[in-house]
């Protein structure tokens, strides 16, 4: 298994910022021009990238670290030679079992024909899943991490 240093060589982004909705959207727009900088983005992959951002620190603000803007939230991001994109983003939060929730919205999400048909809780997660390669979470399942591959201009 390589390293995290021998793939992921060009860091975008690694912060801690506070968990409060205005100040994630100024740091996705600041992510996405950092990728697009480096990779020039289609349409469809900066739609996705945002989509996926928004989600995923909507979800750390919310659910893990429970509306308290004095909680924090690690966002590290990296793009490879190869350009995929790897997201990790971290919350203060107790945790959850993603792999639960996925599979309990999987099968609704067939049963209902259109994933935004869905109730809120969990489908942001079903959206990340379907617009990423891979979606791992830690143990404690408070740090999910994402792949994607960028596709050129």
């Amino acid at each position: 298994m390589e390293t995290r240093e021998a793939c992921f060589d060009r860091r975008l982004y690694s912060r801690r910022i506070n968990s409060d909705a205005a100040a994630v959207c100024r740091e996705v727009n600041v992510i996405l021009d950092r990728i697009d900088r480096l990779s020039h983005l289609s349409d469809d992959d900066q739609f996705d990238v945002k989509v996926i951002l928004s989600e995923l620190l909507q979800n750390a603000i919310r659910h893990g670290n429970d509306m308290d803007q004095a909680k924090m939230i690690a966002l590290d991001v990296t793009l490879d030679d190869q350009d995929t994109l790897e997201i990790s983003v971290q919350d203060e939060g107790l945790g959850f079992d993603i792999e639960r929730v996925l599979s309990q919205k999987r099968v609704k999400s067939v049963e209902a024909e259109d994933v935004f048909a869905l109730d809120e809780f969990g489908r942001g997660l079903l959206i990340i899943e379907s617009l990423c390669d891979t979606v791992c979470r830690n143990d404690r399942g408070n740090r999910i991490t994402i792949r994607k591959q960028m596709q050129h201009l």
